[in-house]
């Protein structure tokens, strides 16, 4: 059995972002977003993996030479998954449009230009488009377990498949290889901060687009 996950430190990171007296609420408001037993890979997990990312030496040095404000990025991260209902057009619209509603109790200096940003960087991860810098280090890193060895590679496929176990293996397969593909055909998937995860990326896509179109 999996242990469970420890929030404290990402408890702790949040609330950072928060003036008094709104951390624990807002707090409180993520934990059972991310908490619903539904889910299995879109969960705190996933945001505490992003941002361990974005906490690497070398990936902070790609975003300043990208000239790109890591506060907004992590911003994104914390909220970018807060709405996930599995198949729904509006996950990504709504969990922007909450973090945008909690502007007046952000630890920002400019909360107006820093939502607006971050509102742009999370819509965008519904598509994958990168209109902006931002928005482009946002989508990569909520990307990067693309890239990942195997093994993690595949427990993140059984995850996403566990959240839509309402649906018959049938209707997933049309979806996932639509997805598959549609990552396939692009001429780059990492280009502005990880480039390394490009090579990995396609080689788990294509194996498991193999595997799929072999079942």
């Amino acid at each position: 059995m999996t242990a469970p996950f420890d929030t404290t430190a990402l408890e702790s990171r949040w609330k950072r972002w928060v003036i008094e007296p709104h951390r624990d609420w807002t707090w409180a408001m993520l934990r059972t977003l991310y908490g619903d037993p539904r889910r299995h890979y879109h969960t705190l997990q996933h945001v505490s993996a992003c941002l361990d990312l974005l906490d690497e030496a070398w990936v902070r040095e790609r975003l300043r030479q990208n000239q790109v404000a890591t506060e907004s990025v992590e911003l994104a991260l914390f909220w970018h998954d807060a709405v996930y209902v599995p198949g729904s057009p509006h996950n990504e619209r709504m969990s922007a449009d909450l973090l945008v509603a909690l502007k007046p109790v952000l630890v920002v200096e400019n909360p107006d230009a820093i939502t607006s940003s971050v509102w742009v960087a999370i819509k965008e991860t519904q598509t994958h488009a990168t209109p902006t810098n931002v928005a482009a280090a946002v989508v990569e890193i909520d990307l990067s377990i693309l890239g990942t060895p195997e093994a993690t590679y595949d427990a993140y496929v059984r995850d996403v498949r566990a959240e839509y176990a309402h649906v018959s293996d049938a209707q997933w397969r049309q979806g996932r290889t639509a997805f598959l593909k549609g990552m396939l055909e692009r001429k780059h998937i990492f280009r502005w901060v990880l480039e390394r995860f490009e090579e990995p990326a396609r080689a788990n896509m294509k194996r498991e687009l193999l595997a799929m179109e072999g079942a």
